[in-house]
């Protein structure tokens, strides 16, 4: 055994309470026959409690391919695709005003102005939840869509930071 593999299994050792075997199987590698023992002594992901299908004509308000998001805290969930978000119950429940699209959830910014260089095409959505601060992230890369291919071309990335775990506390 080499010195990092030995003082890993002391780690292992210490957290587990159980040894590790640093014997091989004839021919074979020790360390993979050490993790193999390990990971049968490990948790393994617990099984899906309920499930449910993300509804809201998601797919055909946001084109394909839907570049799926989903977020999940301890009460709600936010799934996105491409320029759609949507926030459901943990029971699989759409809460109202959901979906929405980015254009209109980032509207009170006043980036979409109507003027030459507003924003008003938004894409590549993300989500999180911050399971320290209770809260969720989004967002998206938005731009001009007047300017797409030439040096006036604006990009903007907008971010929205929910006030509670639950979308309908509202967003900052």
């Amino acid at each position: 055994m080499h010195e990092e593999d030995s003082s890993e299994s002391e780690n292992i050792r210490q957290q587990t309470g159980k040894e590790t075997s640093s014997s091989a199987p004839r021919g074979g590698d020790p360390n993979q026959a050490e993790s193999a023992a390990l990971a049968a002594d490990l948790p393994q992901t617990p099984p899906a409690s309920l499930s449910w299908q993300a509804s809201g004509n998601l797919a055909s308000s946001s084109g394909f391919p839907s570049d799926a998001q989903i977020a999940v805290s301890n009460t709600h969930v936010l799934v996105t695709a491409r320029a759609v978000i949507a926030a459901y119950s943990k029971s699989g429940t759409l809460l109202a005003g959901y979906p929405i699209t980015a254009r209109s959830f980032f509207s009170p910014l006043g980036l979409d102005n109507g003027s030459e260089f507003a924003i008003d095409r938004y894409f590549d959505l993300r989500a999180i939840f911050d399971g320290y601060r209770k809260r969720f992230w989004f967002g998206a890369l938005g731009y001009n869509s007047a300017h797409s291919s030439d040096t006036k071309r604006r990009n903007k990335f907008t971010i929205a930071v929910s006030k509670t775990e639950n979308p309908l506390d509202g967003w900052y």
